[in-house]
Formats: C-alpha cells, structure tokens, sequence
C-alpha cells in the first residue's frame, strides 16, 4: 500500500496546530492505514514545539521536526521533504486556509497518473490591497517568466517520490516554486475554496512579502 505523508511548516502556530493534526489525521484516515504527519516548528517561540512534541509522543504517526532558528517557509518544508520517504508527499501550510479535507482530492488526482497535483484557490481570503498586490506581482511574473504561473497556487499540492527526490537533489530553495519539481513529470490542477485563517495572526509582515516577491523575480 502507498504511503502518504503530510508536510506542513510551522511558525508560531500555537493557536492551529491542535486543529491541523486534528483534521489532517481524520482526512488521512479517510483515504488509507499508511499515512504519517511531519510538522517542522521553523524556530517558533510560542508553544507550537511543546504541542507538537506532545502529540508525536502519544502518535508515531506524528513526527514533530524542530529547527534551530527560523529560516523560512521554504526551507522549513525541504527540512521536512528530507525527513520522509513516502510515497506521496502533501506539501501544506499550518493555518488552515489550505483546507486537509482537500487531501483525499489531491490524493485522487494523483493516483490518477500524475507527479504533481497543485491545488488552486478558486477565492482568496485575503485584504483588498494583498490581493491587488498579488495580481500586479503575478502580472510582472509572467510577463518576465517563460512558464506561466498561476495566481491562486500556493503551497498547498501533492508530489510523488520522484518529484521529492528530484527536488532534494536540485537543491532549488530559493522560492516556492521550486516546489514543482521535475518539468518532464506530469502535473495537473485541482480547484479548492481557500478559508480564513483558523486563528491567530500569520507571520509574513510586509517586509518578509516584498522579500519574497524579489526573491521570486
């Protein structure tokens, strides 16, 4: 049987991190007996290792990762792609706007005879301005890219092994989409409602989001 694994980075998570084991272990035990749950705590200072570090300890299926220092989302999930060998890796972040009830219709379309299967916002919760600012980035992005990329992708897919390792071997960290692994592997959509924050205030202040949209172009 496939194994299938769930990654999701956390900073400062306290106040979601009961919910997101809580709802990823019920959508994984909706869709097969092989699954495990990586959460890598990315440096945070509040209570999201004690809770983590608690849950793994009464769940082997739950394997808590923590990091020294913050170093960022994206590191943060290779930190965690290096820590598993499923067959199936859910790449997801850990406020809960990436629904886990998602994962059985990613899972799906995986298994459906695709490497990679990204998960599209059909509506963004998120403030006006953010929106109109992701829109113009998206704008200049394509525009300077030769692959087009879409707006309402986030973190939030599945990858097969191969992509894994291919991602672990390139050592592409320097943006989310690095995230896409192999271009010669097929890929496919899935449209997913994107929800509110499940609690608590996200990390990414303005500074950390010009950075990474730099970054990015």
């Amino acid at each position: 049987m496939p194994h299938l694994t769930v990654v999701a980075p956390l900073f400062n998570e306290a106040a979601c991190v009961q919910a997101l084991m809580t709802r990823v272990s019920a959508a994984l035990e909706g869709v097969t007996d092989s699954w495990s749950l990586h959460l890598v705590d990315d440096g945070s200072s509040d209570e999201t290792w004690s809770l983590v570090s608690a849950a793994a300890s009464d769940e082997p299926r739950i394997v808590g990762v923590r990091l020294s220092q913050n170093v960022g989302q994206f590191t943060a999930i290779r930190a965690g792609l290096s820590t598993c060998d499923a067959d199936w890796v859910v790449v997801m972040d850990g406020d809960l706007q990436e629904p886990p009830e998602s994962i059985p219709a990613l899972y799906a379309a995986a298994l459906d005879g695709h490497d990679l299967v990204l998960a599209r916002k059909v509506a963004r919760n998120q403030p006006t301005l953010q929106r109109t600012l992701t829109a113009l980035f998206y704008q200049t992005l394509n525009a300077l890219a030769s692959e087009r990329y879409d707006p309402g992708v986030g973190n939030y897919r599945i990858l097969s092994r191969r992509n894994v390792a291919w991602i672990l071997e390139h050592g592409v960290d320097s943006w989310l989409y690095g995230l896409l692994g192999d271009p010669a592997l097929p890929r496919t959509l899935i449209d997913f409602e994107h929800s509110p924050r499940h609690a608590g205030e996200t990390s990414y202040r303005w500074g950390r989001r010009l950075h990474m949209a730099w970054t990015g172009l």
